[in-house]
């Protein structure tokens, strides 16, 4: 298990179950600190990610040959650890 952020290695845990996180950018954008710990993930190889649409939406995808499983045991044993928002409304 790498030596990541309490706030990677939550976002890290979701990835044990999900292959892919999309953020459309139109109602809502990650939040600062969801953005930072994504950031940190793709940072060390653990997400990759690619352009979603034309207002700058974002897919994270999973990488094949990293195990997520290590950041759900963590998880499971903080879970007051991911009591942060996930995403902030975009301001029309």
């Amino acid at each position: 298990m790498l030596d990541l952020s309490d706030d990677a290695k939550v976002i890290a845990s979701q990835f044990h179950s999900l292959t892919t996180m999309t953020f459309q950018m139109i109602d809502a954008r990650p939040s600062d600190r969801y953005q930072a710990a994504l950031d940190e993930l793709v940072e060390n190889k653990m997400l990759m990610w690619e352009p979603f649409n034309q207002f700058g939406g974002l897919v994270y995808k999973k990488v094949p040959d990293v195990d997520y499983a290590p950041y759900l045991k963590w998880f499971w044993e903080n879970p007051d650890k991911g009591k942060f928002p996930m995403t902030t409304p975009i301001e029309k």
